[in-house]
């Protein structure tokens, strides 16, 4: 009886240890990635509260000195200088490289890093009417320029 048990014992632990090195990894594993950014526009229509036209909106974009976001922000920069009688501004930039990184273990990732992309400010009459990352406006947006000085 004892050795049946031992026999017993012995194929338990075989079977528990192969389970447990078979498994999936625990091994997190740091993803390097690269790409490249298409070409991209962007159309800013400015309207007082009534729903006119708000021409002469400036803008300036800027990024950290060195990085992506400071490239964009270039283009930016030099792609227009203030919304038209219409009060449309068209702003772009150049397609860019991208890189950026991950964790992952197994099917799971987190930790993504994204490209920095610049801040934007738009100005009327020296007063600031939007502020934001890139990131967060639409490529067609209609802004409320609420206090219009005469």
């Amino acid at each position: 009886m004892l050795h049946m048990y031992k026999q017993t014992l012995l194929a338990f632990s075989t079977f528990l240890i192969a389970s447990c090195t078979s498994g999936p990894s625990l091994e997190v594993t740091e993803v390097i990635w690269d790409g490249f950014s298409p070409s991209r526009a962007y159309v800013f229509t400015f309207v007082d509260l009534s729903d006119t036209p708000v021409p002469g909106v400036t803008f300036r974009c800027s990024g950290p000195e060195g990085s992506i976001a400071m490239y964009v922000a270039s283009d930016l920069n030099q792609s227009a200088s203030a919304s038209d009688e219409s009060g449309i501004l068209k702003i772009s930039h150049n397609g860019f490289q991208i890189h950026g990184t991950y964790k992952q273990r197994g099917s799971k990732t987190w930790a993504h890093q994204m490209p920095d992309l610049p801040n934007c400010e738009f100005y009327y009459r020296n007063h600031l009417v939007l502020s934001g990352n890139l990131r967060f406006f639409n490529s067609n947006q209609k802004v409320v320029v609420k206090q219009v000085a005469t």
